[in-house]
């Protein structure tokens, strides 16, 4: 057979940006709803932003001022790929509100929610929550 077929009640939780690839969670199960949208408790946002040199200055000092705790991965080719880490719905929408500025050639990877990561999955590929999993 064709293994487990998804529910036609999932829905997109913390829809990934236009501008913006990578980690994407469907659900339709009511805790992981909940624990999606608590305010009080939120969930940790990891992205990998890649981004021309010549733009990273002031794109970088627009992050922090929105709360971004950022680290350089590697420079290569003129590109600087930086890891952008925060937390809550805010820092789900950076994509979006660095992309509303002239910062062009950004390219955005949501990397991780809470504790689950893309590590072990390839483009295009799902996976289900484990019983052992939590974000």
């Amino acid at each position: 057979g064709a293994g487990p077929q998804p529910s036609r009640q999932l829905r997109e939780c913390w829809p990934l940006p236009e501008a913006a690839s990578g980690l994407s969670v469907w659900s339709d199960a009511p805790a992981v709803l909940r624990r999606l949208a608590d305010h009080e408790r939120p969930l940790e946002v990891e992205w990998l932003l890649s981004l021309p040199l010549a733009h990273s200055d002031a794109a970088l000092a627009r992050l922090q001022a929105l709360g971004a705790r950022l680290s350089l991965s590697h420079e290569r080719d003129g590109q600087g790929h930086w890891r952008v880490v925060g937390k809550g719905l805010a820092a789900a929408g950076w994509p979006e509100s660095l992309d509303a500025n002239p910062f062009s050639g950004a390219q955005w990877r949501r990397q991780r929610l809470g504790r689950l990561g893309l590590a072990p999955l390839l483009a295009g590929q799902a996976r289900w929550l484990r019983a052992s999993e939590k974000f």
